[in-house]
């Protein structure tokens, strides 16, 4: 009996589990605005990372390059990112999800580590938003 009991409770959670993810997928259960402000500056911080590392590896041994930022990372504000990615896409973005943020002092810091790959990144984020 209590190995039925177990499996019903486990179930019962298993469906819960099934719905929530559902109702996020569809957007009916929402992640609060700073999730999807971290969730997206850290895409654009990735996409900005490899436009830039391309840049750099044009002219530079990039690896001795990027091996002098391991330790202090490489920041870049919000508003340079929003620049660099607008004109390299060479499209309209939609940066509204950033319309309460300051451009200055919203900032991700890039961190490379060994190997010094395009994708060797840790990204360390600062936001300053009204909310």
């Amino acid at each position: 009996m209590k190995k039925k009991n177990i499996i019903i409770i486990i179930g019962i959670i298993v469906l819960v589990l099934i719905i929530g993810a559902i109702l996020m997928i569809s957007g009916v259960i929402k992640l609060p605005k700073s999730a999807n402000k971290e969730r997206e500056l850290t895409s654009l911080t990735k996409e900005f990372y490899s436009y830039y590392y391309d840049e750099v590896a044009k002219s530079n041994d990039i690896k001795k390059f990027l091996k002098g930022y391991k330790d202090s990372g490489l920041k870049v504000n919000l508003g340079s990112i929003e620049n660099y990615i607008s004109s390299h896409r060479g499209e309209e973005v939609d940066y509204s999800i950033f319309d309460k943020c300051d451009v200055d002092k919203t900032y991700a810091i890039m961190t490379p580590h060994s190997p010094y790959g395009k994708n060797d990144i840790t990204i360390e984020l600062e936001f300053s938003c009204q909310e």
